[in-house]
Parts: structure tokens; C-alpha cells; sequence
């Protein structure tokens, strides 16, 4: 009996301690997310828009959809020749211009990771029937000293993270997305 109220409390002392540490560098992933959610939700549409317009025809360039200082968390959001939406987050943490503003808290674990949406479509189909995420944000995030991290082609941290419906899906691709 003593030895199983033993047990049962190292247990829970290490499901205390667990939290604390494992995901420390992931402390800010839902709040980064929050604010960068909407952006991709419009491009996607924009891109379903752009696909039903032009039948599928691939476009002649890239259509970049970010205006300059547009959104501090997002370096790059494009809607590639073939309707995939390319998406970098900030690589560095930026500075706002004003007094009244505070940094920009893009987290660690995400800054200059990369998404990549693909429409997913039958030959001919005039509307695109689904998403797929792919995303490099998972490189070099280590949950518990001495792991390996995310195993390639597995679910990313990002769709525990998110409650956008395009995002909640992505898998970790140990690649450099098209930029």
C-alpha cells in the first residue's frame, strides 16, 4: 500500500512539473496563432476566389497579398501561380514605429517558420474541394531535453494550437517551403 501511494504521488508531482517545462519553448504558440489566423482564412478565400475565376488555369505570377507593414507577425503571404498559399511568419521579433505600441510578440517556436497550404481538386472540378497544411514549424523544437522532436510527416504542435479550420489539419514537413 505505501508503495503504491508512493508511486502515485511521484506521479502526480512529475504531471505537475511536466507542464512547467516540456512546453516551455512553446509558451505564446496559441496567441501567435490568433493573430495571424484571419489573414490566412481571407487568402485562402481570396485563392478558392481566383481558382473559380480562371477554371484552375495556373495564373501567369504569383499574387502577394501583403502590403507593406500590413501585419507584423507575417513576413510573406502569397498565393502561388498553381492557388497554394505560401505563409512565413516574422523572422525576428519587430519593433513598432510608435511610442504606444509594444513588440511584437511573435513566440520563438514560430518565428521564420513557414505554412504552405495546398487546394486540394480533381481534374476539372471548378471549385476547390479541400486543404491540406504542410509546415517546417516544428524543426528544432526539442518538447523534452534529449528528444528527437516531431517525427517528419507526423501532426504538427501548431493544430493543438489553433481553431482555424485550414491549420487544425498541418503536418510537419522537414522542408524549405517555395518562397
Amino acid at each position: 500500500m505505501k508503495q503504491s501511494k508512493k508511486i502515485l504521488t511521484a506521479t502526480a508531482f512529475a504531471a505537475l512539473l511536466t507542464p512547467s517545462f516540456a512546453f516551455a519553448n512553446l509558451y505564446g504558440v496559441k496567441g501567435t496563432m490568433r493573430n495571424v489566423e484571419n489573414a490566412i482564412e481571407e487568402v485562402i478565400k481570396q485563392s478558392e476566389f481566383l481558382y473559380e475565376q480562371t477554371g484552375g488555369t495556373p495564373m501567369p505570377q504569383a499574387f502577394d497579398t501583403l502590403k507593406s507593414g500590413d501585419n507584423p507577425y507575417i513576413d510573406k503571404l502569397i498565393i502561388d501561380t498553381d492557388y497554394k498559399v505560401l505563409f512565413k511568419f516574422a523572422s525576428s521579433k519587430k519593433q513598432t514605429l510608435t511610442d504606444d505600441q509594444a513588440a511584437v510578440p511573435v513566440t520563438s517556436a514560430l518565428l521564420g517558420k513557414e505554412i504552405i497550404l495546398v487546394p486540394m481538386h480533381n481534374a476539372g472540378d471548378a471549385k476547390i474541394s479541400s486543404w491540406e497544411c504542410l509546415t517546417n514549424a516544428d524543426r528544432n523544437v526539442r518538447i523534452f531535453a534529449g528528444s528527437r522532436g516531431t517525427k517528419e510527416l507526423t501532426a504538427s504542435f501548431i493544430r493543438r494550437n489553433t481553431t482555424n479550420p485550414y491549420l487544425s489539419m498541418c503536418i510537419y514537413a522537414n522542408i524549405n517551403l517555395p518562397m
